[in-house]
């Protein structure tokens, strides 16, 4: 069982071997602890479009409400663990930390994470497999689907969530994140001076160097520290999909988190940035040339993936021609459109040995790629999670301050 000790450091000590923890246990143990404790409860929040539950569990204190999502995307699962490191220290006597009524939902997106299986121990090989990879279409995500203007268009797991965020109008909403690799960083909605000392200390706490702005992508607007940007505001045309955090904040004022922590440490990479648009460009075309072989695209949810994955590589390879260096993403998205690729050809029950032999190939190709231009290897799981861990408990401790919390203007 992971511990956290306040007295000396906010690091989330696990097991021999580091597990992940899953939706599967993390289910059985919410409902442990609902039986073991009166003031913590286990609640439905509705189904998915596929029928499985979305729950979250509830433990009650102070009259500040703090949301905390999880499995907000299948294949990022460093939240898993950071809940149920939160759950240790909550279920301790005495928690500070319950001076906060919390909402766990501990899986976001069950329908998502029924196809994607984190497999230990960790490293490029396991994570990107046709077999149990799985990232959904961008319109498939329910965290990226709230519509206040449309809301009978929001996926089922969507409503869901959003029907707790409504009931409790949470004074704070952490929404749980990792990246592949690069730097540690943090999107929030209002400037509050305890996450950016919390952001700087990260180096030296947990061995997690800071993104810079090009690691962060498009999302940040206005950095406000380093490794902290300020959350985009929601476009005026709100039938396009917000994020939860962009939602609560528009709805009810709530100071919005989301902490991304990275998976894998790697090397920067020895191409240019000609050469990695070069490499980018070829292998949207290879992916294009294979998927035409194979069913249709659209009849399986990896086929949509690919098909938005593989979509975007255009771009990435204009974004890349313009950098000095290789991006490590631009590595990182051609694997997610092969592998969603390939796990669409296997879905698909291709009768095709070739069409499906070129993707194995292609996916080994890129792997190989991959891991001669970056060397990744898997950063510590107590050190991600406790990354995590560190700048929720920061957060409800500064909701309790009401000095250091300022309203974005």
């Amino acid at each position: 069982m992971a511990y956290f000790n306040q007295s000396r450091s906010r690091t989330v000590i696990l097991p021999a071997g580091g597990r992940f923890a899953t939706p599967e246990t993390l289910t059985a143990r919410a409902h442990q602890l609902a039986d073991a404790f009166p003031d913590t409860s286990v609640r439905l929040l509705g189904q998915t479009d596929e029928g499985r539950p979305i729950e979250a569990l509830t433990i009650s204190g102070g009259p500040r409400q703090v949301v905390v999502l999880a499995g907000v995307h299948p294949d990022e699962s460093v939240g898993y663990h950071t809940v149920s490191a939160l759950w240790d220290v909550l279920a301790k006597p005495g928690a500070a930390l319950r001076a906060c009524t919390w909402h766990v939902v501990w899986c976001s997106d069950p329908d998502g994470a029924a196809r994607h299986t984190p497999i230990q121990p960790l490293s490029v090989e396991t994570y990107f497999t046709g077999e149990t990879y799985y990232r959904p279409a961008p319109a498939e995500q329910p965290e990226w689907g709230y519509r206040p203007a449309h809301p009978a268009d929001e996926l089922a797991a969507t409503r869901a969530v959003r029907g707790l965020i409504d009931e409790v109008r949470p004074d704070a909403l952490v929404s749980l994140h990792n990246a592949l690799s690069g730097g540690a960083f943090s999107f929030v909605t209002h400037r509050l001076v305890p996450l950016h000392r919390a952001m700087a200390r990260m180096p030296a706490r947990y061995s997690l160097p800071l993104a810079d702005p090009e690691e962060a992508g498009d999302g940040p607007s206005t950095p406000w520290a380093p490794g902290v940007w300020r959350v985009r505001r929601p476009a005026p045309a709100l039938g396009a999909g917000i994020s939860s955090v962009q939602y609560a904040k528009l709805r009810y004022g709530t100071v919005g988190l989301i902490p991304e922590v990275p998976l894998f440490r790697a090397q920067a990479s020895p191409e240019t940035g000609l050469e990695s648009a070069g490499r980018v460009l070829e292998a949207g075309l290879n992916l294009r040339a294979a998927a035409s072989a194979l069913p249709a695209l659209e009849q399986t949810r990896s086929g949509r993936a690919a098909r938005s994955q593989i979509g975007i590589l255009p771009a990435i390879s204009d974004a890349e021609e313009k950098r000095r260096r290789a991006s490590a993403f631009s590595h990182w998205a051609v694997l997610r459109a092969a592998t969603s690729l390939l796990r669409h050809a296997q879905d698909s029950f291709v009768r095709d040995l070739a069409a499906l032999e070129r993707c194995e190939v292609l996916l080994e190709r890129h792997m190989r790629t991959t891991k001669t231009h970056l060397a990744p290897t898997p950063h510590p799981s107590e050190l991600v999670a406790g990354a995590q861990l560190d700048l929720i408990v920061t957060l409800a401790e500064a909701l309790h301050d009401t000095k250091s919390l300022q309203e974005q203007r």
